[in-house]
């Protein structure tokens, strides 16, 4: 990560080497920044406040699935543009134009971009202007965002970005069951690496009680409980726990066909959801918060995996 989100104003502050290390080694809750308009944040929370706000450039560098270039056309022309990374799908490509000549003023000249993810090594970007500018030469910047075959992230990674990429994509409901794997996808990894490494369980121990492959098996909230809470005494607020409560209700309801009750779903503070958009969105962020509230605990006196 090079840079973070001030919460309070949203600037963004670039990291250096010193709070990259920090962050690496977990030491973000104790390491502070100021921005440019002078707030002073933990770097802990910076990190939060550009996870609970993806965007695709933070969402598809994680998984190097960004590529950029530039062409040379005239307006009223099309062409197709081969991509060098082998990219499995295309999520989206932004292009933006300006005159090759420079002090040339082409006010009505627009560059747009297609794809189709059956070919997705390639696109196709044109341009349209007014009549009289019809003929003259432009240069398009673009840059395509996607997934690539190359990506060795945790699966619990992969589960939550696919979750940003939905909503970033508006596939609403894919998103608010996607951001609901995930959580599910991290606690299971979690408690897994913990009790092996940590607790010394065995590995048959931990495939009948954790794994699910033994009829005493602990559902997901009960590793939460058992795992996470008891056995590491890692906290989960109030207010994380009952945004999982929620996200949890609200896949639970997808899952199981009953779309009228996740459209009746409420807030955590019992007020209705705007719409699909506001559903999705509290979704992800409410994965996003229960994750990190599990991986970077508040107290250093508590133990991590």
């Amino acid at each position: 990560m090079d840079y973070v989100l001030c919460p309070e104003c949203h600037r963004s502050t670039r990291l250096d080497d010193e709070a990259k290390t920090a962050l690496e080694e977990r030491r973000g809750r104790e390491w502070e920044l100021e921005c440019a308009d002078g707030h002073v944040f933990c770097l802990h929370d910076g990190v939060m406040t550009v996870r609970l706000q993806p965007n695709h450039y933070n969402v598809f560098w994680h998984i190097q699935g960004i590529e950029s270039g530039q062409v040379s056309l005239c307006v009223g022309e099309w062409r197709v543009v081969t991509l060098s990374k082998p990219f499995e799908e295309i999520d989206e490509v932004k292009t933006i134009c300006y005159p090759e000549v420079d002090g040339c003023a082409l006010p009505g000249v627009r560059s747009e971009a297609r794809f189709d993810n059956t070919n997705p090594r390639e696109f196709w970007v044109m341009t349209s202007g007014y009549e009289a500018e019809w003929g003259q030469r432009v240069r398009i910047n673009w840059i395509v965002y996607g997934a690539v075959p190359t990506s060795t992230l945790d699966i619990w990674r992969e589960n939550l970005i696919f979750a940003a990429r939905q909503l970033l994509a508006a596939n609403y409901r894919p998103c608010v069951i996607q951001s609901a794997v995930a959580v599910e996808s991290f606690v299971y990894d979690f408690a897994v690496g913990f009790l092996r490494e940590k607790a010394g369980w065995r590995s048959s121990t931990v495939d009948n009680y954790i794994r699910g492959r033994g009829k005493d098996s602990l559902p997901l909230q009960g590793v939460i409980r058992v795992c996470i809470q008891e056995i590491m005494g890692l906290r989960i607020s109030g207010e994380v726990w009952k945004g999982w409560q929620c996200l949890r209700k609200m896949r639970n309801a997808l899952a199981h066909g009953n779309v009228q009750g996740y459209k009746e779903a409420n807030d955590p503070n019992g007020l209705r959801f705007a719409s699909e958009r506001d559903r999705a969105e509290f979704a992800y962020r409410a994965a996003v918060r229960f994750i990190y509230e599990i991986r970077y605990p508040k107290t250093e006196e508590n133990p991590t995996c």
